[in-house]
């Protein structure tokens, strides 16, 4: 369980204690550990495929992060009014790394 990693504490910041967050896609669950450990409240945590999904179980284990198998913002919990979406790839549509952190309605 690494600590939290530079390019993503942006993202820590901007998270408040009114925000129940789904960080979507959450790879390793750096930032959905410290986003529990901060707000000491419910956060959520996805992953789509099998392998990624057991792994993200086990880094979340005692984090009070709670892991779940979905597809995007499919299946979010109704509880869930923040979702977080990064991408670190770069693609042609998609030229640098960006961050979105979004209120749900």
């Amino acid at each position: 369980m690494g600590s939290l990693p530079p390019r993503l504490k942006p993202l820590l910041a901007w998270i408040d204690a009114a925000m129940i967050p789904v960080d979507i896609g959450s790879n390793h669950g750096y930032l959905a550990r410290a986003i529990a450990a901060k707000l000491l409240h419910k956060v959520y945590a996805t992953e789509l495929s099998d392998a990624s999904f057991q792994h993200l179980q086990h880094q979340l284990e005692g984090s009070g992060a709670i892991a779940y198998q979905a597809d995007g913002l499919d299946q979010l919990p109704a509880e869930v009014n923040t979702a977080i979406i990064r991408s670190e790839e770069h693609t042609s549509e998609l030229q640098s790394p960006c961050n979105l952190v979004c209120r749900l309605l």
